[in-house]
């Protein structure tokens, strides 16, 4: 496990994490992985992905340590050729003005 942004990964076959466009981005090789055989949790603060390979039936699981300064609810995932790309978008800070009386 090793840390990045702020995000704990822990990943066999993870390549980067980058920031872009004031979100995050992870991307994951997942070879011989089909859309339908990719699955993404949230776990006790951490996002979970698992993978199941059809030609040889091996499972992993990979996980992902989330914090508060992200929207968990527009947390997105494309597959492509692949390789498995998970926006994770940041929460936009409102700057509050408090008066002093």
């Amino acid at each position: 496990m090793f840390t990045r942004f702020g995000f704990d990964f822990d990943f066999d076959s993870y390549d980067i994490i980058k920031e872009e466009d004031g979100q995050y981005v992870a991307t994951i090789d997942v070879p011989g992985v089909d859309k339908e055989d990719i699955k993404m949790d949230m776990v006790d603060g951490y996002l979970k992905v698992s993978t199941k390979r059809k030609d040889n039936n091996t499972h992993k699981h990979k996980y992902v340590k989330l914090y508060n300064n992200i929207e968990y609810d527009a947390i997105s995932a494309k597959l492509s050729n692949g390789v498995l790309r998970i926006t994770i978008p940041k929460k936009i800070e409102k700057k509050i003005k408090i008066s002093i009386e």
